[in-house]
């Protein structure tokens, strides 16, 4: 394994050149499949939102010898029950499919698969699920839920602003989870500290639905 090559990145949210909320203009997503949808619970109710999968992007950004770069996963579903007016009934899913990550290098992309880090052989799914989504102190909204990667669970809290215009909607957010707390690379020599790859990976996202 090439330590100069490897690296590391995830999940939702799941968008960018990636500092803020800016979009990487060339990523794309494409519809997840029949098995992604049918892993996620079915809502019901009102304000329940369908994914427009062409406009919407899953990003994630890390550190590997001091250079910032920004990789995506173009393949992931969601489920989204939101009304700002109501959010004690407000839900959001996500399955992501781990082996559509594109880290912009072959041969990271090459070692990001392998067991050590994205494992997608082994853990081809990673997923997000959370019901408790409350507004933040800005007036935007956190959504606070638990995040799995390599069957390996954690609470993590996703911020995000909402647009809504009639049944149209744009959401986008982020958040920063630590590939230690995933195991991601850590039982590797090489990569057990920061010397190489930085802790911190940002995740950021772009969702655009309709209703």
């Amino acid at each position: 394994m090439k330590r100069i090559r490897l690296w590391l990145a995830m999940i939702m949210g799941i968008a960018g050149g990636m500092m803020g909320y800016a979009v990487l203009a060339h990523a794309k997503s494409t519809p997840p499949s029949t098995a992604m949808i049918e892993a996620l619970p079915a809502l019901s109710g009102d304000m329940i939102w369908t994914p427009d999968y062409s406009a919407s992007q899953l990003q994630f950004q890390a550190t590997h010898i001091g250079e910032v770069f920004t990789g995506d996963f173009s393949r992931f579903a969601v489920a989204v029950k939101l009304d700002p007016d109501n959010l004690g009934d407000s839900a959001v899913h996500v399955v992501i499919d781990m082996t559509s990550f594109d880290a912009k290098d072959e041969d990271r992309n090459a070692n990001l698969a392998e067991p050590a880090w994205f494992n997608i052989i082994g853990h081809p799914y990673a997923r997000y699920d959370s019901t408790d989504i409350k507004k933040s102190a800005t007036g935007d909204f956190i959504a606070r839920g638990m995040l799995s990667i390599k069957g390996i669970e954690r609470p993590v809290d996703l911020a995000f602003s909402l647009d809504v215009d009639g049944k149209n909607a744009v959401a986008m957010g982020k958040t920063v989870i630590a590939r230690t707390a995933f195991k991601l690379g850590t039982e590797t020599d090489d990569f057990a500290t920061e010397d190489w790859v930085a802790f911190p990976v940002e995740i950021s996202f772009t969702l655009a639905a309709t209703r």
